[in-house]
């Protein structure tokens, strides 16, 4: 058991376009160096995992949990539009093309620009998975406008299973075997690298504390988000990073250690535990009999019966 309140970190693996491949390799052999102190989870598509395979490997030897970030993340791949037979057939490749170049088989997903749908959990279910990681918490901010879902707003801090007809629906406790949505922590903006540079450390305190107390009332992780080629300048004449990116350190350096710092503090200071999805998912199910008694008052409810019947 997890005594501490989990933190998981997240690192979403993509191949960005617009900076050195070489590079990006690079960043991930140097986070593999460092990671005995952090374990994480690393979502990898398809075509990352197979270009990056040798230093995800040498992640996956260090204890580090591997998951499912689609096919290649191109503007195409939105799986809140995605047919059941669509979302199937594009997940079962990626599935089975990160597991060819890793040597595991992702148990964990988090959709290209945190998007999911019904059809894609209904894949997921089919395909294995343990988990939907592209749910945010309390967030409303405008960063994201283009793929704002105001069901965000109201979702809280704790893991909770979807129902079948709404991934957005808390339907009952967790239970084993079940899949689960865990949803990226915030307080109104995301918790994720792009605010602690926006904010800088001393102002990211006013989003770190919310998001901290509201994990533990919710005997809830903490989960965060950076992206590997963060760490990696933008070449070509033509900057094509939204605004609000070009606001960030300038220097890839300066970006990595401000996140070494913050993740440093995170584990001393608040006391939080880096786990990995594999070790958060393995720790906290709920007991079989607790998601037994839960299904059958709700098949009671939904015949219009009271806990005891009639």
């Amino acid at each position: 058991m997890i005594a501490k309140t989990p933190l998981l970190v997240t690192v979403d693996v993509e191949i960005a376009h617009d900076r050195d491949l070489q590079k990006q390799a690079e960043v991930l052999w140097r986070l593999a160096a460092q990671s005995p102190s952090v374990m994480a989870t690393w979502f990898c598509t398809a075509e990352a995992a197979e270009r990056f395979a040798l230093p995800l490997k040498a992640l996956v030897k260090a204890g580090h949990s591997i998951g499912c970030h689609g096919l290649d993340h191109g503007e195409w791949e939105d799986y809140r539009l995605f047919s059941p037979e669509q979302a199937l057939r594009v997940l079962a490749e990626a599935t089975d093309r990160i597991e060819r170049a890793v040597g595991v088989r992702p148990r964990v997903f988090r959709g290209p620009r945190m998007t999911t749908s019904v059809a894609t959990q209904a894949a997921l279910r089919a395909l294995g998975y343990e988990a939907d990681f592209s749910v945010c918490a309390r967030r409303f901010d405008l960063l994201a406008a283009s793929r704002f879902n105001k069901r965000w707003v109201t979702t809280g801090a704790a893991p909770y299973q979807p129902a079948l007809d709404d991934p957005f629906c808390q339907m009952g406790p967790v239970c084993a075997g079940a899949l689960a949505v865990i949803p990226l922590s915030g307080w109104g903006v995301p918790f994720v690298s792009g605010a602690l540079y926006l904010l800088g450390r001393r102002l990211m305190q006013g989003l770190v504390n919310p998001v901290v107390a509201a994990a533990r009332r919710a005997h809830a992780p903490v989960v965060y988000l950076f992206h590997s080629y963060e760490f990696v300048d933008v070449t070509g004449p033509i900057d094509h990073r939204p605004i609000h990116q070009r606001l960030y350190p300038a220097s890839p350096e300066a970006r990595f250690r401000l996140n070494h710092q913050f993740l440093a503090e995170l584990t001393t200071r608040y006391g939080l535990e880096p786990v990995s999805a594999d070790q958060y998912i393995g720790g906290w199910f709920h007991d079989a009999n607790e998601c037994t008694a839960y299904d059958q008052n709700r098949r009671r409810a939904d015949l219009g019966l009271g806990k005891r019947g009639r």
